[in-house]
């Protein structure tokens, strides 16, 4: 996981000078306000005993029939190598749910590529400060039509 998330580069640009332990735990344990840990969901992916990916996202959030992705990454060695595709095809024909939606920095063009390729489609922005930085977050959802 430390080694995943070292190797991004938005992490990076947005504070985070390589991930803790402490960092990690936050993040495996972060929900929203009024949403219980059952719904929190955090995979690491390895191969040949090295993690490769790490997958954070909430069953049920922002409403009932959805999952919200907070968090893809994929180890910077192998990204373009259709891992993360094949992370999120999977989700999609596993969740049994009718939406998925997730929040992408505005500046991170990479990541707003990727998720259009996949079919998600922008649905709205917010604002909000993360470390002291005010950021645009675009909206994105893919509908999947399952309950």
């Amino acid at each position: 996981m430390v080694s995943i998330r070292n190797q991004s580069r938005l992490f990076h640009a947005y504070g985070r000078q390589g991930a803790t332990s402490t960092g990690i735990i936050e993040s495996i344990t972060a929900v929203p306000d009024g949403f219980g840990m059952e719904g929190k969901n955090f995979v690491g992916l390895w191969k040949d005993g090295k993690p490769i990916a790490v997958l954070d996202f909430l069953v049920g959030y922002p409403n009932p029939d959805c999952v919200w992705v907070g968090l893809l990454l994929v180890h910077g060695s192998l990204k373009g190598k259709s891992i993360g595709t094949g992370i999120i095809n999977a989700v999609t024909q596993t969740v049994g749910m009718k939406d998925i939606m997730l929040g992408v920095i505005a500046t991170n063009t990479r990541g707003i590529d990727f998720w259009r390729k996949l079919g998600f489609i922008q649905t709205g922005a917010s604002n909000t400060t993360l470390r002291g930085e005010d950021l645009e977050i675009l909206i994105f959802k893919l509908v999947l039509g399952v309950v």
